[in-house]
């Protein structure tokens, strides 16, 4: 069985609304719940994570399975034009 697209903009909905309402709330009092679905990991990471670090340090660490590239990584993968329109140029 497989949802309707009906019910899938139902689901899709009902989740905007809910993190909407989520990212409102101060990272200090957010349960670890909250967190989890926030940050789209198991509830464990959380707890985890909470050993060593304040919810402030854990809203604000990058996110699992997203590339951290550093600017100079960046930088040496752009075209001159692409350098030319943030007015930079090669040395």
């Amino acid at each position: 069985m497989k949802y309707t697209n009906e019910q899938i903009q139902q689901i899709k909905t009902l989740h905007a609304n809910y993190l909407d309402s989520l990212l409102d709330i101060d990272f200090d009092k957010l349960s670890n719940n909250q967190m989890s679905f926030i940050r789209c990991v198991s509830l464990s990471s959380i707890m985890t994570m909470k050993k060593h670090k304040s919810n402030n340090d854990i809203m604000n660490s990058p996110l699992p399975g997203v590339s951290q590239v550093s600017m100079k990584d960046r930088l040496a993968t752009m075209t001159d034009d692409e350098l030319a329109e943030l007015g930079l140029s090669r040395v």
